[in-house]
Formats: structure tokens, C-alpha cells, sequence
């Protein structure tokens, strides 16, 4: 009970700064049957969570897995093992070497996020206008580290691109629409990163999302 209170106090502390996200993660890993449908509070829903756990000490130390308590990419960096943090330092070291201006360096959806700013896209992103929209995130899975490069997603012919540079350094790519995800340094070729990272201008990014997802207030 104790080790419970302690981490629906983290939980809720946690989603209190940075309102829901990470909600729905936190419901789609851990038994309950809980829905988030109608639920008038992330506090309350929290709460709720904590009564249908069997194990609080395996939630919190799930709960490392999709987000951490940090509120600045330094502590996030700090939080992480010692083998993953080796993996994040470089790939955020190359991405703000090559990153295009119009973006900037944050914590957003649990990770260190790049993103256009409010300041010069008002509209946010459209899953949650709150959010700034969203260009590259770094998060540490259970399994790997992620980069969840939106800006591929939304640009498939720098995405081909991509693909063809990183499969001729013959590495193995492991990605999805928008996800690509690491394991170990020596696997990553950064240079490919950077050269993608580079290659996206934030006015071409907004363009090509708004082209995407056309703005309802229109």
C-alpha cells in the first residue's frame, strides 16, 4: 500500500505538469479493463489504475518504460541507464548539430522532443492543439531506444531518401511508418541521422502537415 501511494503521488505529479499524455499508453500496458472514455480526471483516472494493480512495484517500474519524470532533456538524459544513455546523447547530439531553425529542444510525450513552437505555428499539433507540433521525439522503450521522426511520416519522398542512405551503410534498419528504433550505438549511422535531420526546413515540415491535415477552423 505504501509503495502504491508513493507511485499514484509520481504518476499524478507527473501528469499534472504535462496534462494527459501518456494516458492512454499507461492504460494499453497494464491490466484492469479501465477505458479512459469519460473519465473526468487524469487524477481520478490515476487513482483508479492504482486499486485494479496486483503489483504496484511492477507498474512503477513499468512505468520507466513510457515516460520518465524528467521535465528538461538533462534529466531525462540522467534517468536512463548507463547503456542507453549513451545511445540518446548521440543521437541528440547529432540532431541539434543538424537541426534546421524553426525548431525547438524540449520534453514532449515523455522524451526529449523537437518541434515547431507554438510561437510559429500557433495551431499545434492536431491530436492535441496544446502540444506544439511534434518533428523528432527520443524515447527509451523497454527494449530500445526510439526516434519518433514525424517529419518522415509527413515527407515519404525524404523518407525514401532515408531509407536508401541508412540500408547503404549496410546496417539494419528497424522501423515503422515513423519509428525507427536502436539497440546499440555501433548500429546507428549517424551521419545518415544527421543528413535527414538537416534536410527537413520547418516551414517545408508545417507545409507539408497542414497539406496533411487540413485546419477545420478553415
Amino acid at each position: 500500500p505504501a509503495l502504491a501511494k508513493v507511485t499514484v503521488t509520481k504518476i499524478v505529479e507527473f501528469l499534472d505538469r504535462r496534462g494527459r499524455i501518456g494516458l492512454r499508453d499507461c492504460y494499453k500496458h497494464y491490466r484492469g479493463g479501465i477505458s479512459t472514455d469519460g473519465v473526468a480526471s487524469t487524477r481520478n483516472a490515476i487513482l483508479n489504475i492504482s486499486v485494479t494493480l496486483d503489483h504496484p512495484s511492477i507498474f512503477l517500474i513499468n512505468m520507466a518504460n513510457w515516460s520518465n519524470m524528467a521535465s528538461t532533456p538533462e534529466e531525462f538524459i540522467a534517468e536512463l541507464p548507463a547503456e542507453r544513455v549513451v545511445i540518446v546523447t548521440a543521437l541528440r547530439e547529432v540532431i541539434r548539430k543538424n537541426l534546421q531553425p524553426g525548431f525547438d529542444e524540449g520534453i514532449q510525450y515523455g522524451g526529449i522532443g523537437y518541434y515547431v513552437p507554438h510561437s510559429l505555428f500557433p495551431n499545434g499539433y492536431h491530436c492535441d492543439p496544446k502540444q506544439p507540433l511534434p518533428f523528432l521525439t527520443l524515447t527509451n522503450k523497454k527494449g530500445h531506444v526510439a526516434l519518433h521522426a514525424f517529419g518522415l511520416y509527413c515527407l515519404p519522398t525524404l523518407k525514401e531518401k532515408f531509407v536508401e542512405a541508412f540500408n547503404a551503410t549496410g546496417k539494419k534498419l528497424d522501423m515503422g511508418a515513423g519509428c525507427i528504433r536502436f539497440k546499440k550505438l555501433e548500429n546507428i549511422p549517424l551521419e545518415v541521422i544527421g543528413d535527414m535531420v538537416k534536410g527537413i526546413r520547418a516551414e517545408e515540415f508545417v507545409r507539408q502537415y497542414q497539406s496533411m491535415v487540413p485546419d477545420k477552423k478553415k
